[in-house]
């Protein structure tokens, strides 16, 4: 192996590249969540779910997706 194909490795090369972009996209997702989520929340408190789940349908996966690519950042920082 020549020296730049192991300083590559080293640094990070293409083999982190999926994984970063995986963790850092949930930051983008994660900023205009907390205006839905309130709405979301007193629609279904005051039972106005016609207007609950058309903003659920919207804010579910985006929610999930933020979760779970904050546990993979917490399990990558602190227990790998």
């Amino acid at each position: 192996m020549s020296r730049s194909e192991e300083n590559r490795k080293r640094k990070g090369g293409k083999e982190g590249k999926g994984a970063h972009a995986f963790c850092g996209s949930g930051k983008k997702y994660a900023c205009p969540l907390p205006a839905p989520s309130p709405i979301t929340l007193r629609g279904g408190l005051s039972a106005r779910y016609d207007r609950h789940r058309r903003i659920a349908r919207w804010t579910l996966p985006i929610w999930l997706y933020v979760s779970v690519t904050g546990v993979v950042v917490y399990v990558m920082l602190y227990h790998l």
